[in-house]
């Protein structure tokens, strides 16, 4: 299967959402450890699983190299060690991204935040953030995949026990 990068995703997206300014829209959840029929297949998943959500606001002027990097890291996120999935999302109209990805443990998730890989794009797309967030939180593996309704409520019930 042949994967859009987030700019001609953003770009398709734009066009058909015109006239919407909040339209919000995403990719499916895929992944090595993911079968849509079977739900997760990873064998180092328990009954647990760490959901990893980011969102960043980006400088318009500044989007490209950040775009360019999102695209190198998404499209090697099924080589990652300990991955079960992944999602994104963006405003079509706007320049808010979301990212969701589902680890086997707390381990894998770690391991792929300290990587060459992550840590060179998260450098190079630095100059384009204005704001950004992230958090990780144990989910049961039976709610895999996880709706961004559901991760986002999770994620807002979270930011306010703070």
């Amino acid at each position: 299967m042949r994967t859009l990068s987030l700019r001609s995703l953003l770009t398709i997206l734009a066009l058909a959402a015109a006239t919407s300014t909040s339209c919000v829209v995403g990719t499916n959840f895929r992944g090595p450890g993911y079968d849509p029929q079977r739900g997760v297949i990873a064998p180092g998943a328990g009954e647990q699983v760490v959901m990893s959500l980011t969102t960043a606001t980006l400088h318009s002027a500044k989007r490209d190299a950040f775009d360019e990097h999102i695209d190198t890291i998404m499209g090697s996120m099924d080589e990652q060690p300990g991955l079960i999935g992944w999602s994104m999302r963006t405003r079509a109209l706007g320049n808010e991204v979301w990212t969701m990805s589902i680890w086997e443990n707390e381990d894998a998730f770690l391991e792929f935040v300290v990587s060459d890989l992550h840590e060179n794009a998260r450098q190079a797309g630095l100059p384009a953030i204005k704001t950004f967030r992230s958090d990780y939180f144990p989910i049961e593996t039976a709610e895999v995949p996880v709706s961004w309704d559901r991760a986002l409520a999770m994620w807002d019930a979270r930011k306010s026990q703070d």
